[in-house]
């Protein structure tokens, strides 16, 4: 019923904060991202805005499912760590989307880029998200999630360690990528 509903609402947030912006951080921010790259040369630097600008959505997402799950009084081990495994998979995953596939985006927050918002961020990039989201569901269902985190954890750190190679090798793409269409 209702209640099953919200259940797997609840499920669905963790996709949020990065399904909008942070899949295509540097398609939003172009101006900023170039900026930072030209003045301070520092990875790292654009590596810590773009956490930056994700933790207060990621905080605003963590508030919201904490309410509709004492809501729900569906409190358990094993939620908190599907909660913590989907972010863990999804940090890295969301910046090499915005590496991969980024697709300029005039302004932020208009009625045209909500009404289009399959074009903000990458197709394939939102499908993987939401397989994540299918598979470890799944998991956590089986009641097996808590076994599955050492295996997730370890490709989500797999997946981190392959990050700054990933934007050596894509940086100058982005590049060509989000400027080209002027």
């Amino acid at each position: 019923g209702v209640f099953s509903l919200y259940y797997i609402i609840t499920l669905m947030l963790p996709i949020i904060p990065f399904s909008y912006v942070h899949n295509n951080w540097a398609g939003f921010f172009r101006e900023f991202w170039l900026t930072l790259r030209l003045q301070s040369g520092s990875d790292r630097l654009i590596l810590t805005a773009w956490l930056g600008s994700l933790m207060p959505f990621l905080f605003f997402d963590l508030a919201l499912t904490a309410i509709l799950i004492t809501f729900m009084n569906q409190w358990s081990l094993d939620l908190a760590v599907y909660f913590g495994l989907c972010i863990s998979l999804f940090l890295p995953l969301g910046l090499m989307a915005s590496i991969h596939h980024p697709r300029y985006i005039d302004r932020l927050f208009t009625m045209q880029n909500i009404a289009q918002f399959r074009n903000n961020s990458s197709a394939a990039y939102m499908l993987l998200f939401l397989v994540v989201i299918v598979v470890m569901s799944v998991l956590l269902h089986m009641g097996v999630i808590l076994h599955a985190a050492i295996p997730v954890l370890m490709f989500a750190g797999v997946l981190s360690l392959y990050l700054p190679r990933f934007w050596n090798n894509r940086r100058h793409a982005m590049y060509d990528t989000l400027f080209s269409k002027e």
